[in-house]
């Protein structure tokens, strides 16, 4: 793999090597300068020539190679690591390109147009780069110790050479039975939250109130009976119905018991899952069904 070498700068002087897996944008990085085509070719014939020999592409006779200290091993070890861990996560996940994404799904409809993105594939991108992200960060927080303890560079190269394997198994994790559960549960979850679930028929459109605006309203319903008003407003979106009072008690009332229904299924697809025995059961469980249906209602409220 081609590695990107740059001079480290403080107050405008070059004070050591750094590498990366990828280019780094020097414009926004300004305390970093890349070596000329020239001075990274000298550099890797001879990695231990002092700075002012690498700016200058020549060696200052007489030239004896010096031996790292113990403190510079640790060192050069736990930046290592720590670029290949950020290296391997952007392998994963385009970060940049993500947030393109979810902007872009945030704002299309706003814009008149329709995203490439589905809500689905958000949130399947969003967890995979938080949750291995965490993995990576907390081996690397595990395994700095380590190096900063080794007293030979066989020893540290062993510790990094160990740990590159443990981020490429968290990167690539091993096809298991626990792996496949974990995917099915998001899955069951992705489906509870969708409008497959979370919707309802009011004269013919599709809409939905979440629980704490059910709950909200239920309160306000209340207060209305109280003060002698007749009629409500419930609002969706920018738009709203007008329901009198025993007409919204109805249909809240028939939510939250279509909301608790739903709750019982997904809990129970979700028990039913983690005592799969198979691979296979797992994959071929069906998510969608057990589920009551939408409800509907036509009233008198208009939208």
């Amino acid at each position: 793999m081609e590695k990107y070498y740059y001079f480290r700068l403080y107050n405008g002087r070059e004070t050591k090597i750094v590498e990366f897996e990828n280019p780094v944008d020097t414009n926004v990085n300004v305390w970093l300068r890349e070596l000329t085509s020239e001075q990274r070719t000298f550099y890797l014939e001879h990695p231990y020539a002092t700075i002012y020999e690498i700016k200058n592409c020549a060696l200052t006779p007489p030239y004896i190679p010096p031996v790292p200290s113990i403190e510079e091993l640790r060192e050069q070890a736990i930046s290592e690591l720590d670029n290949y861990s950020r290296s391997s996560l952007g392998n994963v996940v385009d970060t940049l390109a993500f947030c393109d994404a979810l902007a872009g799904t945030i704002y299309s409809q706003s814009r008149g147009i329709e995203s490439i993105y589905n809500n689905d594939e958000i949130l399947s991108t969003a967890d995979n780069f938080l949750i291995k992200g965490k993995q990576l960060r907390d081996k690397y927080n595990q395994t700095v110790p380590l190096i900063n303890a080794a007293t030979t560079q066989d020893e540290i190269n062993s510790i990094v050479e160990s740990t590159k394997q443990e981020f490429d198994q968290i990167i690539q994790p091993v096809d298991d039975l626990e792996k496949h559960k974990r995917d099915k549960i998001r899955e069951i979850e992705v489906y509870d939250i969708s409008e497959n679930v979370n919707g309802f028929f009011f004269n013919g459109v599709l809409l939905w109130l979440d629980k704490d605006t059910r709950t909200g309203l239920v309160n306000t319903l209340n207060s209305a009976v109280i003060v002698g008003r007749n009629v409500i407003n419930i609002w969706f979106s920018g738009m709203y119905i007008t329901l009198n009072i025993d007409e919204a008690r109805q249909m809240l009332a028939a939510l939250e018991i279509y909301a608790t229904d739903c709750y019982n299924v997904t809990a129970q697809h979700k028990v039913d899952v983690m005592a799969l025995e198979t691979i296979e059961a797992v994959d071929a469980y069906d998510v969608t069904i057990g589920y009551p249906q939408r409800p509907e209602f036509n009233m008198n409220g208009n939208i």
